[in-house]
């Protein structure tokens, strides 16, 4: 059902982040499907990189989790943390969401991460992807802000 991707998913993981874009609050933001390849094409090939994909018996991928792991800026605690965790809107609330994190979580541990994160900054059904990681162990640690006030240029 999760399994790791290879780099003929990425077209793919590509049309998931773009309807995963196209719903968020970034939406008003161009998507560069070009940025987004090279991304999961570098992740795909490291070992501090994982690429997850979620798919259904017929193989039609219907979610997928991006993920590093690195050292922390300020120590040498190797930190986990997501790019981007994403399930079609016909699969939500299903096991999918669950087993991506439980495989991240499994895959982070082993590349010795002392720390693990995800987060919350698409703006969408924040609720239930709250309830979602808290189901998986992750705990809120703090809010996220966005500066909605005028731009410098």
């Amino acid at each position: 059902m999760v399994r790791l991707a290879c780099h003929s998913d990425i077209p793919h993981l590509l049309a998931l982040g773009e309807a995963m874009h196209g719903e968020s609050r970034y939406a008003a933001l161009s998507w560069d499907a070009r940025k987004v390849h090279a991304l999961i094409a570098q992740l795909i090939e490291s070992p501090d990189g994982l690429v997850l994909v979620a798919d259904l018996q017929d193989g039609e991928p219907c979610g997928g989790l991006l993920a590093c792991v690195d050292e922390h800026f300020a120590t040498s605690a190797r930190v986990a943390y997501d790019f981007a965790v994403f399930v079609t809107p016909g699969r939500r609330g299903s096991v999918l969401g669950r087993c991506l994190l439980d495989t991240y979580v499994e895959w982070a541990r082993s590349r010795g991460a002392d720390l693990i994160q995800v987060g919350i900054t698409t703006g969408v059904h924040v609720e239930a992807a709250t309830r979602l990681y808290e189901s998986a162990g992750f705990l809120p640690v703090g809010p996220l802000f966005e500066h909605r006030g005028a731009t410098h240029a």
